[in-house]
């Protein structure tokens, strides 16, 4: 999967979670320097490792741990998250 089908595919996550238009987030994630989607992430990365989350499937989801697979498609990524953002 290429870097833009990927990025693709986390601005197609963010539906329903963020009204954010796709222009914003392309330049957000490779805008390093704002407070942007990087920073968003960054803050996520570092919340995660406070819980020893570093590198993994693993996240947290409304402050539950939660584990996942990177072979998961769009529509396993929505199945998933779709109850636990009603």
């Amino acid at each position: 999967m290429s870097a833009d089908a990927i990025l693709k595919l986390a601005y197609a996550l963010r539906e329903g979670i963020s009204d954010m238009k796709e222009k914003d987030f392309m330049e957000g994630i490779h805008d390093h320097e704002s407070p942007g989607v990087v920073r968003q992430l960054k803050n996520q990365i570092k919340y995660g490792r406070t819980n020893s989350i570093h590198e993994t499937p693993t996240f947290k989801v409304n402050g539950l741990v939660t584990n996942a697979s990177s072979s998961w498609d769009l529509a396993k990524w929505k199945e998933f998250l779709a109850p636990l953002l009603s």
